[in-house]
Parts: C-alpha cells; sequence; structure tokens
C-alpha cells in the first residue's frame, strides 16, 4: 500500500498565533506534511469527512464546542482512527485522562516558550504519524495474504 507523498495534519484551534507558528515551523522542517488551520469544529469536521488526513491536533479550547466532545464525535460517531494529539495550556490531569480515554493519541502541554512547543509538537506528529503508516500497512497486509497464517 503506497501513501501520498504530501500528508495533510489538520490544526484546529482558536489561538491563531500559536497555530500560525507552528504551521510554519513544521512544514518548513517537513515537507511531506501540509498543516490545514481551523478554526472552527464544523469546519474541521467537514474537512474530515471530505478528505484524507494522517492527523488532527486540537487545542483543547475550541470555543463553542469542547475539545473531548470534538474528540468523541471524531472518534466514536465517525470512526476516525487517525492520530489525536490534544494541545493544552495547562489543565487538570482529569481532562487529560479523559482525552485518553477517549482514544487520544497524545496530550501535550504547550510550553512558555514557543520555539520550543512547536519543535516538541513536530516531533510527536512526525513519530505519530510514522506509527499511523506502519499500522495502516499491516492491515493492508494482512487483509492481502492469501492462505498465509494470519496473527
Amino acid at each position: 500500500m503506497k501513501f501520498e507523498n504530501r500528508k495533510k495534519v489538520l490544526l484546529l484551534g482558536q489561538n491563531v498565533d500559536f497555530l500560525n507558528h507552528a504551521k510554519n515551523m513544521i512544514e518548513d522542517d517537513n515537507e511531506t506534511i501540509d498543516m490545514i488551520i481551523v478554526s472552527d469544529v464544523n469546519e474541521g469536521l467537514n474537512k474530515l469527512t471530505n478528505d484524507q488526513y494522517y492527523a488532527v491536533i486540537s487545542d483543547y479550547d475550541l470555543g463553542e464546542k469542547e475539545c473531548l466532545d470534538f474528540l468523541k464525535e471524531v472518534r466514536d460517531e465517525r470512526g476516525i482512527r487517525i492520530p489525536f494529539i490534544l494541545l493544552m495550556d495547562d489543565g487538570k490531569d482529569e481532562d487529560m485522562l479523559k482525552a485518553l480515554r477517549l482514544n487520544a493519541n497524545r496530550v501535550f502541554y504547550k510550553k512558555k516558550n514557543l520555539l520550543l512547543s512547536c519543535k516538541i509538537l513536530k516531533e510527536i506528529l512526525e513519530q505519530e504519524i510514522l506509527n499511523y503508516e506502519i499500522k495502516k500497512e499491516l492491515e493492508h497486509n494482512r487483509k492481502n495474504m492469501s492462505g498465509g497464517l494470519i496473527l
């Protein structure tokens, strides 16, 4: 199974400065990733439904809709299994646990140092996309095995 050369990542949130900084840094350091910024939850859901994305990075504070509701809709109601990274400025451990129970792949607390936060986020994103690609490749190989032992 071949994957596209360019990998779209949905970046959802209200903090435009952080989102633009993250977009620019990640795209500059990794020419295979296209960061698509949206600030509206419904627009984000439409994009996920209508196009292929490799990951979602969502800020916890989404304004009109709580991030955990967005995560639940992505996972449970729409069945989308791409990596989901939740960004938090600071927060309660209960919120982090709820996100992990709703199958967020990672919860990342943004640092006061914007440059450091973006570098760490880039590394996390690249790891999650690689894990996702490996998982998809394994699933594809299992489905296409004819007469072989499937573990």
